[in-house]
């Protein structure tokens, strides 16, 4: 996917803090013509971007929670605005993960976390939010099972789901 990510701090998503309306105004990513997106968009920055759809569906869940931002998807050939499409900044965060019971690696030669292989939550930790992010991995996020169930109801596009133990 070809991009141009202007002057975006790419982390600044993952920190749940409240964005400028205007943090993507330099931004662009190019996806494939003619529309054929998705309802879950990957893309080269990893922003969470979804379709007005699956924000339809999803907002009541999550006011307060997320913050959504009109994504800068262009398309690659016109090079002309796609529209319809959402970027949510995720504001939930928690510190839930359980890490007694939860498999993961470290970055050779580091403390710092690589990679999860299995989660698992902390029951008595685990936020009410029905979208959050967890405090010790930025760049993922989770979902309640209500908004599983949605997705899943209405054939949402890009996105895949596991199941998350909870001690």
């Amino acid at each position: 996917m070809e991009y141009d990510s202007g002057a975006l701090d790419g982390i600044a998503l993952w920190k749940g803090t409240q964005l400028s309306p205007n943090v993507f105004k330099d931004v662009k990513l190019y996806v494939a013509p003619n529309g054929q997106v998705g309802d879950c968009v990957p893309n080269i920055l990893s922003l969470p971007i979804i379709s007005t759809r699956f924000k339809k569906l999803l907002y009541p869940l999550v006011t307060g929670d997320v913050q959504f931002f009109e994504a800068p998807l262009y398309d690659q050939e016109t090079r002309k605005p796609e529209s319809g499409y959402w970027v949510m900044n995720i504001l939930a965060r928690s510190d839930c993960i359980d890490f007694q019971r939860s498999e993961y690696s470290y970055f050779p030669e580091s403390d710092i976390i690589c990679s999860f292989e299995k989660y698992c939550m902390d029951s008595k930790r685990l936020p009410s939010a029905a979208i959050f992010r967890d405090e010790n991995t930025a760049s993922e996020f989770f979902v309640s099972e209500a908004v599983m169930r949605i997705a899943r109801h209405a054939t949402i596009t890009g996105i895949t789901f596991e199941e998350i133990e909870v001690s």
